[in-house]
C-alpha cells in the first residue's frame, strides 16, 4: 500500500489541479476508515486536509426513504432494474456505483449531495 497510496493521493491531487478534490463512496465511512488506516499503518500519514466525501448510503437515504434496504446493491437494482454486475469487487462496486449515480433520479440526489458537502463543510 505504501507505494500505491502515495501515487494514489498524487494521482488525485494532479487530476484536481487546484479545484476541491470530493470522494463519492457507498458507505464513505468505512472506506475512508480504511483509506486512513493503510496510510496510518504504512505511515503516509493522514488524507489530505480539505478532501471532500459525498456518502452515498446516506444520499440514497434521503433520496429513496422507502426502499426497504440502501445496500448498494439493493439500490441499484431499484434504480437500474437489474442485479449489478461484480458485487464487492471494487471494480465492480465502482462501475455500478457510476451506472447508479448516472441513473438516480437528479433533484434529490443534488440536494442531499449539497447538504452534506455544506455539513462537512462546517465541520472543518
Amino acid at each position: 500500500w505504501k507505494a500505491v497510496g502515495r501515487a494514489l493521493v498524487e494521482w488525485i491531487e494532479r487530476a484536481a489541479s487546484g479545484r476541491p478534490v470530493v470522494l463519492l463512496a457507498h458507505n464513505a465511512r468505512f472506506d475512508l476508515g480504511f483509506l486512513a488506516s493503510e496510510n496510518a499503518r504504512c505511515q503516509l500519514g493522514p488524507l489530505p486536509e480539505g478532501w471532500l466525501a459525498v456518502d452515498t448510503l446516506e444520499v440514497f437515504r434521503a433520496a429513496f426513504p422507502g426502499l426497504k434496504s440502501h445496500r448498494q446493491p439493493s439500490v441499484y437494482k431499484h434504480v437500474v432494474g437489474k442485479e449489478p454486475e461484480g458485487q464487492h469487487s471494487a471494480l465492480g462496486d465502482v462501475r455500478a456505483l457510476a451506472e447508479l449515480c448516472s441513473h438516480a433520479t437528479v433533484e434529490p440526489l443534488l440536494g442531499s449531495s449539497a447538504r452534506l458537502l455544506r455539513e462537512f463543510a462546517a465541520k472543518k
